[in-house]
């Protein structure tokens, strides 16, 4: 079963914490590179470009409405739950899907102690972080 996740030429933290995330909280080998089964997890990745023949495994995405609704009763998909009821009403989904968006699982999930010699941090849209001087911005 194959991670999906967006990835995009600029890195998006939402989207990159599922390599950690589900990595530590799935048994070890039960994640490969097997795309005929697809592990959707955070982020807005419910598109209607995937892969129809794979099946999909949903664990907490969302809709972000980048791509037109996919056709959820195609038979490929296999919903847990997802990220709202937004998400839940656009996909015509039943709303007791509806729980919260996968990252809330971060808090089982052991993560770097935070460096001290960092008072804040601050983090752009992934679509914005290539076109700003954000060094200077912070510093303002």
């Amino acid at each position: 079963m194959k991670l999906t996740f967006f990835e995009g030429e600029a890195p998006n933290f939402g989207d990159e914490i599922n390599r950690t995330m589900w990595n530590h909280l799935l048994p070890r080998g039960f994640l490969d590179e097997d795309d005929s089964d697809l592990f959707l997890g955070a982020g807005s990745i419910l598109w209607h470009y995937l892969p129809k023949r794979a099946r999909k495994f949903v664990m907490g995405s969302g809709f972000g409405g980048y791509s037109t609704p996919p056709d959820m009763r195609d038979g490929s998909w296999h919903v847990s739950w997802v990220r709202g009821p937004i998400t839940a009403e656009r996909l015509n989904l039943d709303p007791r899907l509806s729980i919260c968006d996968a990252a809330i699982l971060l808090r089982e999930t052991p993560l770097p102690a935070p460096s001290p010699k960092v008072r804040s941090a601050f983090m752009p849209h992934f679509e914005s972080v290539m076109r700003g001087d954000w060094e200077k911005a912070c510093a303002l």
